[in-house]
């Protein structure tokens, strides 16, 4: 059984990980995965425009 203050931390990396898709989308990068480290996403973004 999950204790009660466990729902909202769980929202919260949705929350960031909807961010980082929609803030990847222009560059047509979709079905971003995690880890959502920002050497991923900067590596994610430096391929997207070679």
């Amino acid at each position: 059984m999950k204790g009660c203050g466990e729902a909202g931390a769980i929202a919260g990396i949705l929350a960031i990980a909807n961010a980082i898709g929609d803030a990847l989308a222009p560059l047509d990068i979709n079905g971003f995965d995690g880890p959502a480290t920002a050497e991923r996403v900067w590596r994610l973004i430096r391929a997207a425009r070679h």
